[in-house]
């Protein structure tokens, strides 16, 4: 017969296997793969490591450096 504490770590354990399969849905890509400055493929490797990336590497650097000069001014 199983007790109270077997209920709730079945409980836990589908809890936390649908909270797994949502965040898992929701980190799909969500750029089409192309950067949205210069419109080259962005490589494969860089939307697995950043599903909502929207630049290409050489792109977002422009960025990081024309954000970070506008800051030190």
């Amino acid at each position: 017969m199983a007790d109270v504490v077997d209920d709730a770590q079945k409980f836990q354990e589908l809890h936390l296997e649908l909270a797994l399969k949502k965040a898992k849905a929701a980190s799909k890509p969500l750029s089409d793969g192309f950067c949205i400055d210069c419109g080259i493929n962005i490589p494969q490797k860089r939307i697995e490591f950043n599903p909502s990336v929207e630049r290409c590497v050489d792109c977002q650097t422009i960025i990081e450096l024309k954000q970070k000069q506008l800051g030190a001014r």
